[in-house]
Formats: structure tokens, C-alpha cells, sequence
């Protein structure tokens, strides 16, 4: 059996859920996922294996934790139903306690797995505010609808959450971390085919980790050549998943940020002290991520953080071991929460 089969068949099995083992799972999903990489499998079969694992099925691993408002529907016009639902909700939300919309990883192709939520547990544990939400969004993936379905479905779920919320964070691992920044670009400039993003909509936080910021990228050249042995992913397997995606536009430079030069991201960007991004110097897309970040949208040294021997969203999937760069990406909440 080959490998990623292997792996596939084991992010399904839920021995207990109140006591998830969220270090081995890691293990299962970043092995699938190099598996994919290594085996050569093109997107269509990376999806024929992925468990397709949805906002309610998530839900089962985290019912022994207590979390108030855990599977609760934000039920947003124009988006199938469940795909919008809090981790946890802060007990009779009002309008000024923040929320924070995590938009999941997976090159657009994988699905939502509680790995990912996890680490947003794990998160609202270390900030220590009972007064933030965490709202994920299970959107559709890359097999079943293309670019810029995805943008449309988070654009109307902030929308729809701007009638109860005035503090409204965005952020995500890898590809949601790009939707994230598809987001903010939107915001200025609309994109056909994407509900368009009312003005109170507008985040003012933005949490970035190993953000896909390049959909093309030349493998033969940068960190795609320096870290293609050390990270789970690899240049060549980014450009398929991009070109999946969006087949039409995935090597436009206004979906490649690294490389978005036709508008000024410093204005895109409401306030860049409240823009956080990680990346594992180890990663393949260290170099656009740096790009981005330092000659795009021009952030502050310190609201970048390169995750020494890291790999990509490595502080994602192994939370416990990264704890130097976990506790940087608290901090920088509990700042913009103050």
C-alpha cells in the first residue's frame, strides 16, 4: 500500500475523541502530505485519497473541552450550510468582543482537520480573553469549485458577521493564509465573481502563518532550490496545486502577492502593526513570503517572525515543540486585543 494511502486512512479514525492525540495526528497529516509530494500525485489524486472531513465532523474531537458555542452556525446567505461555525464563542458575544476567522491550510485542495483547530484551541488557552470568538470557515475546496469561490464564500461570512461584530481578525496557515490576503486585496480592489466586502467588514488584525503568497513559483531558482530537501513541500507541487486552483489566473501577479507590484500593499493593509507573519526559514517559500512581507507590504521587523530550522507551518502542526515562536504569535494577539 502506498504510503499517502496509508496516511490518508488514518486522518479518519477516531478512537476517542475527548482525548485527541493532536501530536500524532500532526505526524499523520504532515507525512500525508509530504507523501503526496514524494509519490507525485497529481491534485486529482491527492483529492480521490483526502478524507473529505467537514465543520461538524471536526467538532467530535474537541466535545471534551468545554468550549461554549462549539459547532455553533453563523448562518451566512450564499454559502452552503455549516460551512461557517465557531470553535468556541464568548458567552453572550456582543459587538465590541473580537473574533477571530481562521481560514484553514491545505493548498486549497485538502480539506478542514482538527488539526488546525487544535492549535486555535491551543491559542484562545494562551491568550487568556474569554471575550474572543473563533469562528472557522470550511470552505469549499479547489476539486469541487474554483478560484475565486473561495474569496466569495469569506467575504459573505464576514459580512454577515459584521451585523454582530465591530472587531472582526483574519488569519490562516498556507493557502489560508493567502485567502487571507485575497481578502484585504479585495477590500480595495473587488474582485468579479466575489461578494464585494462592506466597509465595516473590514479586519483590522491579520495572522499570517507560512502564508502562500506564490502560486507559480520557478522551483529551479531562490529557496525553492536551497530548502527543496529540507521542507515537506516542494516548488514543483505548489505550482500543480496553484494551477488547479485557478487554472485561468494562478500565474497572475495579483493572486501571486510575492510579486504584486501593480498596487501598493501599504495601503491595502488598514494598519501593518497588526499584521503578524510567521515562516520556517526551512521552508520552500521562505524567499516569496520575505518578498512579500519586507518589499510589498514593507512590515515592521518585528511583526515578521523566520522560525529558525522550521519547516512550512511547522508552529502550526507542533505547537508544543515550537514554544518560542508560539508564544511570539500570543503576543502579538494580546496586543491588538488590548
Amino acid at each position: 500500500m502506498p504510503e499517502s494511502t496509508e496516511l490518508a486512512s488514518r486522518l479518519t479514525k477516531i478512537e476517542d475523541p475527548s482525548n485527541f492525540d493532536a501530536s500524532t495526528y500532526a505526524d499523520n497529516f504532515t507525512g500525508f502530505m509530504g507523501a503526496t509530494v514524494k509519490e507525485g500525485l497529481t491534485p486529482e489524486e491527492g483529492d480521490a485519497l483526502c478524507p473529505k472531513l467537514d465543520n461538524a465532523y471536526n467538532a467530535k474531537f474537541f466535545t471534551g473541552y468545554n468550549l461554549n458555542g462549539l459547532g455553533k452556525e453563523l448562518k451566512v446567505p450564499g454559502i452552503d450550510k455549516g460551512r461557517a461555525t465557531f470553535l468556541i464563542e464568548a458567552k453572550n458575544r456582543t459587538p465590541d468582543d473580537p473574533v477571530f476567522v481562521f481560514n484553514h491550510g491545505g493548498a486549497y485542495l485538502l480539506g478542514l482537520f482538527p488539526i488546525f483547530l487544535d492549535t486555535c484551541r491551543l491559542l484562545y488557552n494562551a491568550i487568556g480573553n474569554d471575550r474572543l470568538s473563533i469562528l472557522i470557515l470550511d470552505y469549499t475546496t479547489s476539486a469541487r469549485a474554483k478560484y475565486p469561490t473561495q474569496l466569495d464564500e469569506l467575504s459573505k461570512t464576514l459580512n454577515k458577521l459584521s451585523e454582530s461584530c465591530n472587531k472582526i481578525i483574519i488569519g490562516g496557515d498556507s493557502a489560508g493564509g493567502h485567502l487571507s490576503l485575497s481578502l484585504l486585496r479585495h477590500a480595495s480592489y473587488p474582485v468579479n465573481g466575489a461578494q464585494p466586502l462592506k466597509k465595516e467588514a473590514l479586519p483590522y488584525a491579520t495572522l499570517l502563518i507560512s502564508p502562500w503568497v506564490d502560486l507559480s513559483p520557478n522551483s529551479k531558482e531562490g529557496t525553492y532550490v536551497t530548502n527543496d530537501k529540507t521542507d515537506i513541500l516542494s516548488g514543483d507541487a505548489l505550482y500543480a496545486w496553484g494551477k488547479f486552483f485557478s487554472p485561468d489566473k494562478f500565474e497572475d501577479a495579483s493572486i501571486n502577492f510575492h510579486r504584486d507590484t501593480a498596487v501598493d500593499w501599504t495601503k491595502i493593509i488598514p494598519n501593518k502593526d497588526n499584521v503578524f507573519v510567521y515562516y520556517g526559514t526551512n521552508e520552500v517559500l521562505a524567499g516569496a513570503i520575505l518578498q512579500w512581507a519586507n518589499d510589498r507590504a514593507k512590515l515592521d521587523s518585528s511583526n515578521i517572525l523566520g522560525d529558525k530550522n522550521a519547516v512550512h507551518e511547522q508552529v502550526c502542526f507542533y505547537p508544543n515543540e515550537r514554544v518560542e515562536s508560539f508564544n511570539a504569535i500570543v503576543d502579538w494577539f494580546k496586543k491588538v486585543l488590548a
